[in-house]
């Protein structure tokens, strides 16, 4: 069972506040150990919001969890959900998914009744949602390697180069119908200590 006094042990006391975001936090290091601990994880590389924070101590939290797609097939996205659905269950809690198909994979998990048993919500239906994004990779690139160690997790993950994360940011407010805030705070984060990827 998840416990939520545990966890807020690894986040400074100015984060603690934010109990939310570091209850999902805590959940998304454990879905990144569960899809790197498996064969599979050798066919993704994470990048996006959420790695810039768990990776590169960006001080946003983000709630989905993105990977370039290097050769997963739809029958390995499909084995990958079951297994994260299996391997949460086993830590003592419900979980749902959903798999929609539309040009990427995207895996929708949602955790009922966990908020409510950590006192974060007055409504035991209410539900924890973390969202899995697998997109085709549109170029060719070297992944970096980065040691996950933090609550009971410790595993090694593949993940974009900042630098190529800086350019997509980039790319992204120029081309989103809808700007987002998220873009230009990530954007400024990663200017201050890299140049975008030009190739």
């Amino acid at each position: 069972m998840f416990n939520l006094t545990e966890i807020e042990k690894y986040f400074p006391p100015k984060e603690q506040v934010f109990k939310r975001n570091i209850f999902r936090e805590y959940l998304q290091y454990k879905i990144l150990q569960i899809i790197y601990d498996s064969s599979f994880g050798a066919k993704l590389y994470f990048l996006g919001g959420t790695c810039l924070r768990i990776v590169h101590n960006n001080q946003r939290f983000s709630e989905y969890l993105d990977f370039d797609n290097v050769g997963l097939s739809q029958g390995d996205f499909d084995k990958i959900s079951q297994l994260v659905k299996k391997k949460l269950e086993l830590e003592g809690t419900k979980v749902e998914i959903k798999n929609v198909y539309k040009g990427a994979y995207r895996c929708y998990i949602r955790l009922p009744e966990i908020l409510f048993e950590n006192k974060l919500s007055g409504y035991k239906e209410e539900k924890v949602l973390i969202q899995l994004d697998i997109e085709p990779q549109h170029f060719n690139y070297q992944p970096e390697k980065h040691i996950l160690n933090k609550f009971d997790v410790f595993t090694q993950i593949q993940t974009t180069p900042p630098d190529i994360i800086l350019s997509q940011k980039i790319y992204a407010i120029f081309n989103r119908k809808t700007l987002k805030g998220r873009d230009f705070f990530d954007v400024v984060f990663l200017l201050s200590k890299h140049e975008p990827n030009y190739d």
